[in-house]
């Protein structure tokens, strides 16, 4: 007989363990897809060259993804908290899959637009699927070293160049996408089963919120100007980082005339720092900085921009 699953039976080891778990779980499923999301950085030249693009509609690619995926931020926020985080995450993991299949086949530049758009949409709904994944399988104190962990997936994503860019000059672009597809939905299917069973709400919340804290309303939510704030932090940072990773293939393959291998190994280089510095950074958070946010977030930012302004 099964036994049966009481709250009696999580054990401080068994908590730590479904952490951990989540941990490496959700960091791989990230990793898919950044891989995914920036391998197209990579092929524009080549998709430029088939279809006769100019770098306005090359760029188009890139926006047409970007802006689906923001839009479909929102409603995906409201399926996580409706569904939880396994469904969603299982059928936007095979979805993606399918749209950067369908990517490698388009024959016209409009259904490269199209493909590209249905695969935002379907990356968009899967953050704040994973982010309730974190939530619901980690306490309080140890969240922010489970969330730099799975977002330290940004740095894996500099072996993208290194994966594809081998794989562009042996099988071309259209090759690479389907063999990327079929990858990323076999792994994406297997990480999900791993996912560990979720924490009771005792241990996922906070103590003092687990019991008086009355229901927040989604009105309320969208209301609130620490939301908008942070909406602003991530959308500057994500207009730099896009920036970086969409062109700065294309700069060294033709302004500065390398190889698209050596091109690969550059462009791989700042995510793989930055996969070290993100998780350095959410343990950071917990160990010295868990009540003093505010300081946190605003020396990073400074040191990030002088850094800039340096370089």
């Amino acid at each position: 007989m099964t036994a049966v699953v009481t709250e009696d039976t999580w054990t401080p080891e068994r908590v730590n363990r479904t952490a951990t778990i989540t941990m490496v779980v959700m960091l791989c499923a990230w990793s898919i897809d950044y891989i995914d999301r920036f391998s197209i950085s990579m092929a524009l030249p080549s998709i430029g060259e088939e279809f006769h693009l100019g770098k306005t509609a090359q760029g188009s690619l890139v926006t047409v993804f970007a802006l689906v995926y923001m839009i479909c931020q929102i409603p995906a926020g409201y399926l996580a908290d409706r569904y939880g985080s396994r469904k969603p995450m299982l059928i936007t993991l095979v979805l993606w899959s399918l749209f950067t299949a369908l990517t490698g086949m388009a024959g016209t530049f409009g259904l490269l637009l199209l493909f590209r758009g249905l695969f935002g949409a379907c990356q968009g709904a899967f953050p704040a699927a994973s982010f309730k994944a974190i939530a619901e399988r980690t306490t309080p104190r140890r969240r922010g070293t489970a969330t730099s962990v799975m977002l330290s997936a940004s740095g894996i994503a500099g072996l993208a160049p290194l994966l594809v860019a081998p794989l562009l000059t042996a099988i071309g672009w259209r090759h690479t996408f389907l063999w990327m597809a079929g990858c990323g939905a076999a792994i994406g299917i297997g990480l999900w089963a791993l996912l560990p069973k979720a924490l009771p709400d005792r241990l996922s919340r906070l103590p003092q919120t687990a019991v008086t804290t009355p229901e927040v309303s989604r009105a309320q939510v969208l209301k609130s100007p620490a939301v908008w704030k942070f909406a602003v932090l991530f959308c500057a940072m994500n207009m730099l980082s896009y920036g970086l990773v969409t062109w700065v293939p294309s700069y060294l393959l033709e302004a500065r005339h390398l190889s698209l291998n050596a091109t690969g190994v550059l462009s791989a280089i700042p995510s793989l720092v930055g996969f070290a510095t993100t998780i350095f950074g959410g343990w950071l958070f917990d160990r010295y900085f868990h009540d003093k946010a505010r300081w946190y977030l605003v020396s990073i930012a400074t040191v990030t921009a002088v850094l800039l302004a340096l370089m």
